[in-house]
């Protein structure tokens, strides 16, 4: 055994020492081209990169011409040949341009290819850069593309045909990209720059002393230091004519990832063939001494009285055989001498084990504490049929409990059995089901009491929704432009029904009645305020009765049964389709915002006057303005101004301005959403505390 174990054990070292020397033989080999092909892999990684940030500065090209061409004032002015009045439009939109778009250049040619903008000497001619775009595109396309300005910048252009003749052209730099490739996943930022076919640098990102390093690797003034290694990705203009490259350094600990995984995994191997010498050294060792440990096992267990146990059978004449033969007569005898014993006890068990299951049975039908000490019980009977004092006594156990216990621990008296015994756990048992089914009795009525309430909660909830639903169905309808005038509304309530209403009707004498009104509270009662109040207000104004008239009338009518002391904020307002003329009547009501075709805006002067259904006999000022051609009128309720973030911060008047001249040249239709959605953004995620409804009026006022 002894030869067999050393053999063994150098057969494993000349494996192990063979394996090692192929691991460092092949890893010396594969070194270069690790390293080789993982920097291929960053270089492609880098080219994808840069793709994808040039096709993003694309789609901002894009959307910055759609922003410029959405309006037809460019078309005019270019038609209209006043080149003053276009230099000063463009000059204007183009900060804009740049802070959303990322554009820093602007050229305009007319069909005759002379520069419209930005403003030359009639007698130049186009600038290259608006000529190598034409020439790139001889059909009358939008093109997108690199080229080098005058400058010898390069520069990202997208140029498009305009419908009246010419072409627009937007540029912008290589700033944006190129941060883009310095800052991906390396910390700190690493060198990047853009360079020319001759080698010469026109733009860097990154810190500065990488980018002096790099402009000299690119002129040949310095080599490539051994912790870094340059990534390298070809440019094409828009012709496909190569016109430069991206050149980028990567520190050589993110190339040498891959070299550091193949040493680990060396290692590792190295340790696995180790492992597995021992194992196989183990299992030699084990297959001469498993049977000896199983026949000492079974001499353990016989001297433990376990005559049951299979004793191992071992072929042959050796030690292990003769033992495993003398173990099997030993186990043979104790069987014999177990077996009478056995055969006494099954008879008194059986009986024993067959009531134990009844009353088991019997515990499966109580719960709780109940069946523990209905168990606890048996566990006790148990004990006193061995003849055992039991291992715990009864605390806090009823009447009937405690005489079990008191006849478990007091000595038997002459014929007493178990029998006796087994009739006070009955006993015990009777009382428990009796109080267990009580307990089944007070749960089923609670349980029926909270599924009458469940659905009492969804038969309201149902009807809270219809409510909803019936609120905004009887909201009017958007009026698109009649007369000069259109007219869209929407409300957003805070709750399944809400206490904000507007209204737009027509006189009689053909004026056009607003309505926008703010209940106290929320909820159904506020919803049926709301209704009352726009209902008696229509068949006032229908009636005949000017803005003041109307206005105290309703007020009176309001605080004539009014048990709940709700009130409510009113505008109402008749305008002239005709002439423009609009006359009002604030009610403690927020002041409407004046939106004037010039881009002027003010907030209409409140009158100071009360709330309805507060006090009779008011009186209401009445007050009057005229509207231009393109104005708009914005009404809206405390839901919009009093919305808070997540700080508890208000949306206020002054947010509310700021949005109206975001949106100015916004559609009369589209102003309402576009107030709601600033509203909401503003709110962030913050429950809404208020109902919301806004109404906008355009007069005489582009709606499409």
């Amino acid at each position: 055994m002894t030869a067999r174990l050393r053999l063994l054990l150098l057969t494993g070292l000349l494996l192990a020492l063979a394996f090692a020397g192929s691991l460092l033989w092949t890893r010396g080999i594969a070194l270069q081209e690790v390293t080789k092909a993982e920097t291929a892999v960053h270089q492609r990684e880098q080219a994808r990169l840069w793709h994808s940030l040039i096709d993003q500065q694309q789609v901002l090209l894009e959307l910055a011409a759609d922003d410029l061409l959405s309006d037809t004032w460019l078309a005019r002015v270019i038609s209209s040949g006043n080149q003053d009045l276009l230099t000063s439009r463009l000059q204007e939109a183009l900060p804009r341009l740049e802070a959303r778009y990322g554009v820093t250049g602007l050229e305009i040619t007319d069909a005759q290819e002379q520069v419209l903008f930005p403003p030359i000497p009639r007698t130049q001619r186009v600038p290259q850069e608006i000529s190598a775009a034409e020439t790139a595109s001889s059909s009358r396309e939008a093109v997108i593309g690199f080229r080098q300005n005058l400058n010898r910048d390069f520069v990202l252009s997208y140029s498009l045909p305009l419908p009246e003749g010419g072409r627009l052209m937007l540029t912008t730099t290589m700033d944006r990209p190129l941060q883009g490739i310095s800052r991906n996943g390396v910390a700190p930022a690493r060198p990047a720059a853009v360079a020319d076919l001759r080698g010469q640098a026109v733009a860097f990102s990154g810190p500065e002393e990488g980018q002096a390093l790099l402009q000299a690797i690119l002129a040949g003034e310095a080599a490539v230091p051994a912790e870094l290694r340059v990534l390298e990705t070809p440019l094409s203009d828009i012709a496909g004519r190569p016109i430069g490259q991206v050149v980028s350094l990567l520190p050589a600990e993110a190339v040498s990832s891959t070299l550091e995984r193949l040493n680990l995994i060396t290692l590792l191997l190295a340790i696995a063939l180790f492992i597995l010498l021992l194992v196989v050294l183990a299992r030699a060792i084990r297959a001469e001494f498993t049977p000896l440990e199983q026949l000492i096992g079974g001499v353990a267990a016989l001297a433990g009285g376990q005559s049951e146990v299979e004793v191992p059978r071992h072929p042959g004449d050796d030690e292990a055989g003769r033992l495993s033969t003398a173990l099997q007569q030993l186990r043979q005898r104790a069987l014999l001498l177990t077996t009478l014993e056995i055969s006494r006890e099954r008879q008194r068990r059986r009986q024993e084990r067959f009531l134990r299951r009844q009353l088991t049975g019997l515990a499966e039908t109580l719960e709780g504490k109940d069946r523990e000490a209905l168990l606890k019980d048996l566990d006790r009977l148990e004990q006193a049929a061995r003849r055992e004092a039991p291992q715990e006594s009864s605390n806090g156990l009823a009447a009937a409990d405690g005489r079990l216990e008191q006849a478990l621990l007091e000595p038997r008296a002459a014929g007493q059995d178990d029998f006796a015994l087994l009739a006070v756990a009955f006993e015990n048992l009777s009382f428990r089901i009796r109080d267990q089914n009580a307990n089944l009795k007070q749960l089923v009525a609670e349980l029926n009491e909270a599924l009458r309430a469940k659905n009492e909660f969804i038969l309201l909830q149902q009807e809270l929704d219809l409510a909803r639903k019936m609120q905004l169905s009887i909201l009017p309808p958007d009026r698109p432009e009649q007369a000069g005038v259109a007219v869209h509304g929407m409300m957003l309530p805070a709750k399944e029904v809400g206490g904000d209403f507007y209204d737009v009707f027509e006189l009689p004498d053909g004026r056009l009645a607003l309505v926008v009104a703010d209940v106290s509270g929320k909820g159904v009662p506020a919803a049926f305020f709301s209704l009352i109040t726009r209902t008696l207000l229509k068949a006032i104004a229908t009636a005949g009765a000017e803005p003041g008239a109307a206005i105290d009338r309703l007020n009176d009518l309001l605080c004539a049964e009014n048990e709940q002391m709700m009130f409510v904020t009113l505008f109402f307002g008749l305008l002239e389709p005709d002439s423009g003329r609009f006359v009002f009547v604030n009610a403690g009501h927020n002041p409407p915002v004046h939106l004037h075709a010039t881009g002027a805006m003010e907030m209409l002067a409140v009158t100071g006057d009360m709330a309805l259904a507060v006090m009779e006999e008011q009186g209401y000022q009445v007050r009057e303005i005229t509207l231009s051609p393109g104005d708009l009128l914005l009404l809206y309720t405390d839901g919009v101004t009093e919305a808070c973030d997540r700080d508890n911060n208000e949306f206020g008047e002054e947010r509310l301005l700021d949005s109206l001249r975001r949106n100015q040249a916004t559609p009369t239709w589209m102003m309402p959403r576009a107030l709601a959605n600033a509203v909401q953004a503003f709110e962030n995620g913050a429950p809404q505390a208020d109902d919301m409804t806004i109404l906008a009026l355009g007069y005489r006022r582009n709606t499409s």
